[in-house]
């Protein structure tokens, strides 16, 4: 009877062991939202216990969690409740149109490795209302070439067709120089040094002719994004000396992930980055007061992280 006892016993309190031991190990990832627009972004919560743990995930603001998903900014992350649990919030967005899935995480228990299901998002460019009849599609809208597509076009030109203009260049080169070859030279005059603008003084000019201009308002409202983009992305490049050429808007915030200039001020070059590629990429026509509020944003990011000079 005392043996038999003992062995219930015994049993008994491995089994609370095994079942303390495999409630610690927990592993929960949820998201505030299974549909968006694009863009839009999601709340993503990742809580696990730290016992016996040999393993943490850490994300920073501009990582990319994969399948087209990028961190927007950190909400919540590495508060320990008694040392023994972890809790992470971040705030999340995609570009990628159609059915996307947050991709699975790991957590290592020793050798015990525990996994996360993958989310599935539904990404959207806008919210269809199926209660309207269909209607017809609309006219072709012909966007007119701006000053910066001519440019591209005789630049590509000027690559393919090299063997027929950079010879007559060099022809007229030689010719300038047999014809001035026996003229004295002149005594060359101090050459004056070249004055250094600012690079806050030199955006907000910038910012002002572009204002002037009155791009929205005439309609060329892609014209006007992609040089707001441009005036602010040479201003962080003469500013900070981080390079912004050719890189897409989630490539200049990561590049800026360890430069100080203060939350509100990411946040605020974040919203005028995001906007601008909802109208380059996804056709999006902002109203009066988001284009108001864009250049508004601009003119206060210069104004902020200008260098001050003494």
């Amino acid at each position: 009877m005392k043996k038999r006892l003992k062995y219930i016993v015994s049993t008994l309190a491995i089994l609370l062991i095994a079942n303390s031991l495999s409630f610690a190990q927990y592993f929960e990832v949820k998201a505030s939202k299974d549909s968006i627009l694009i863009g839009e972004p999601i709340e993503l919560t990742i809580q696990y216990s730290l016992l016996n743990a040999t393993s943490q995930l850490i994300f920073e603001e501009g990582d990319s969690l994969g399948n087209g998903f990028e961190i927007l900014a950190v909400l919540d992350s590495g508060i320990h409740r008694g040392e023994s649990e972890i809790f992470q919030k971040y705030s999340i967005t995609s570009f990628e149109l159609g059915n996307q899935f947050i991709p699975s995480f790991s957590i290592y228990y020793d050798s015990n490795k525990v996994v996360s299901k993958p989310i599935p998002i539904h990404i959207s460019l806008m919210n269809v209302d199926t209660s309207q009849p269909i209607r017809d599609i609309k006219p072709i809208i012909y966007d007119e070439l701006t000053l910066g597509d001519k440019v591209s076009i005789a630049w590509n030109w000027m690559k393919k067709h090299w063997f027929i203009w950079i010879p007559i260049l060099l022809g007229l080169l030689f010719l300038i120089w047999i014809l001035f070859i026996k003229k004295k030279t002149e005594k060359q005059e101090n050459i004056p040094v070249k004055e250094i603008i600012p690079a806050h003084i030199l955006a907000n000019s910038r910012l002002k002719d572009l204002e002037e201009q009155q791009f929205w308002q005439k309609g060329k409202q892609k014209e006007y994004n992609v040089q707001l983009t441009e005036v602010i992305q040479e201003y962080i490049t003469n500013r900070y000396k981080v390079p912004t050429t050719e890189r897409t808007s989630a490539e200049i915030l990561h590049s800026l992930r360890f430069v100080e200039m203060g939350v509100d001020n990411k946040a605020n070059l974040r919203e005028l980055l995001m906007l601008s590629d909802l109208v380059k990429f996804a056709k999006e026509l902002p109203t009066p007061d988001e284009n108001e509020k864009v250049l508004r944003n601009g003119y206060e990011f210069v104004k902020t992280t200008q260098k001050i000079t003494h």
